[in-house]
């Protein structure tokens, strides 16, 4: 079902997906229209892979959990999950820009300043998952 997904798909009435931003090992992601209120979202889908395993399904559902409990400038936020198709999917802010290895693949070797501030970010991020206990 995730293979078959396409530009032009609607989820549950509202999501119209513009395009694949990326897949992983245990997700696909897509960015999506809200058809209602105009934003754009990103959808993750988990793999048929992933849903084979019930601890990889279970880990999934807790990624979702944890992310929306982290209010940080530095972890996209996850305003919904679901089910398309007997699908899971997690809805999460649309971030723009790259991944750092595409910046580095494009740019080549960071400074030490923006590496030093890439870092400092990541840290915060994960200072705020470790305040809730995470």
């Amino acid at each position: 079902m995730v293979d078959t997904l396409k530009v032009g798909d609607v989820i549950l009435e509202k999501y119209e997906l513009t395009r694949e931003l990326g897949k992983g090992g245990m997700g696909v992601v897509w960015a999506a229209r809200h058809r209602e209120l105009g934003g754009l979202v990103a959808l993750k889908f988990l793999l048929p892979s992933g849903r084979a395993s019930l601890d990889t399904t279970a880990r999934f559902a807790q990624e979702a959990r944890i992310a929306n409990q982290i209010n940080s400038a530095h972890v996209a936020r996850v305003d919904d999950v679901g089910t398309y198709n007997g699908v899971p999917f997690i809805v999460m802010e649309h971030l723009t820009g790259s991944d750092l290895a595409a910046m580095i693949e494009k740019r080549g070797q960071l400074g030490i300043q923006e590496s030093a501030d890439l870092l400092l970010q990541a840290g915060e991020a994960i200072q705020k998952a470790h305040t809730l206990g995470i």
